[in-house]
């Protein structure tokens, strides 16, 4: 099998160049989908275009770059050839692609730059389309880069799991863990754990021990700011890592955490911040805070400009949060701006206790990036699927 292996279907007309298109102006967008492949060394290319017909595999290598023209390994079958059963079939491109990785790479990834939607099946998710009149441009690359990022990365994402609100409720975490048939690696909680009774190294004590090799990150939710208990309950959280205002390397994956949620008297966009740090809101001066009290502690669970404009300088795969992007009625447009910034493939939120991702799919082109909710008490793995707990 092929499974860690990616090939990327290439047609000419539309693609490497517009339709209509002079001969002076062939090609003239291969060297950027060149640009792109030079980034990811292991994937192979397969012409897909009408172009095959006419051309020898030597022929149609020559259009290419030296350095890549090695990895253009072949051509698609053509269904209108007599060796193939009569008729053809409907989502005729799609169909000769997976022929040829059913013969040639079984099992492996596959993308398809393509102009022509209707010879695919509607919403298939390999397909990047192009405009004909211009063909692959920019916009395109970003999208084709994010794209091989995650077929890349997509079997470490899978068991990557990440954890709703769970207000003090775990034993869905071991139920969904003993019926799954791929473990997890990691849990990362996107927030609003919710302890003050006991450290959460103490509660996740019983975990370590029966799921050893499991690692287990999160983020703070406005709720593990309720009181100082909870806050340091949440932090005394042993070998767990808080991915707050950071990035960091899980199994691969470039994993962005911003926890806590705007706060009024802190900062509430699109409105300007009262506070542009933590230490700036937490230490005013003694006389800020009645009778020599300390600040609230909700100043604790706030987001903070700092840690937004840190973030934002940074690269990440997936990013976290407890508030949630704009395609939520209750989000943020800060969020969208973010993830956008950070080049990320998508986003996983809590906080809101509800599950709109199929309503937000209809925005993922505009937002630029694909924004996943999770649930109260609910679970997902890093593609965005939905894990079940035993009943």
């Amino acid at each position: 099998m092929n499974s860690n292996r990616t090939v990327l279907f290439l047609d000419f007309d539309g693609v490497t160049h517009p339709e209509p298109c002079t001969t002076e102006h062939a090609f003239s967008q291969l060297p950027l989908v060149e640009s792109i492949l030079r980034e990811f060394a292991d994937v192979e290319v397969v012409i897909s275009s009408s172009w095959r017909n006419q051309f020898t595999l030597e022929g149609l290598q020559c259009n290419f770059s030296d350095d890549i023209a090695g990895r253009v390994v072949g051509v698609t079958p053509s269904i209108t050839d007599s060796s193939w059963n009569p008729g053809v079939p409907e989502f005729d491109r799609q169909f000769e692609i997976e022929c040829w990785i059913e013969e040639h790479r079984p099992g492996a990834n596959w993308i398809a730059i393509d102009d022509r939607a209707e010879w695919f099946q509607p919403g298939c998710p390999q397909l990047l389309l192009t405009e004909k009149s211009t063909g692959f441009v920019e916009q395109d690359a970003e999208k084709l880069r994010k794209l091989l990022r995650h077929t890349q990365l997509k079997n470490a994402l899978q068991k990557i799991w990440f954890l709703g609100d769970v207000h003090g409720s775990f034993l869905h975490i071991a139920q969904a863990i003993l019926a799954a048939s791929i473990k997890p690696t990691w849990l990362v909680f996107l927030g609003d754990i919710d302890i003050d009774h006991m450290p959460l190294v103490q509660v996740l004590a019983p975990l370590s021990r029966t799921f050893p090799t499991i690692k287990v990150g999160f983020i703070h939710g406005n709720h593990d700011a309720d009181t100082y208990e909870h806050w340091d309950c949440l932090h005394h959280a042993g070998e767990a890592v808080a991915l707050h205002g950071q990035v960091l390397d899980l199994d691969g994956v470039k994993v962005a955490g911003l926890g806590g949620t705007f706060l009024d008297r802190v900062w509430m966009p699109p409105k300007h911040p009262h506070f542009g740090s933590k230490s700036a809101a937490m230490n005013r001066g003694a006389f800020q805070f009645r009778d020599g009290q300390r600040p609230n502690p909700s100043y604790l669970g706030a987001i903070y400009p700092d840690d937004f404009d840190q973030l934002a300088r940074e690269r990440a795969d997936i990013l976290i949060t407890h508030e949630a992007p704009s395609c939520h009625p209750f989000g943020f447009q800060k969020i969208d701006e973010l993830a956008r910034a950070m080049g990320v493939l998508r986003s996983f939120h809590g906080h809101t206790h509800d599950d709109m991702t199929e309503t937000y799919k209809t925005q993922w082109d505009t937002l630029g990036f694909e924004s996943i909710g999770v649930n109260y008490c609910s679970i997902k793995n890093g593609l965005g699927d939905r894990i079940e707990c035993l009943t």
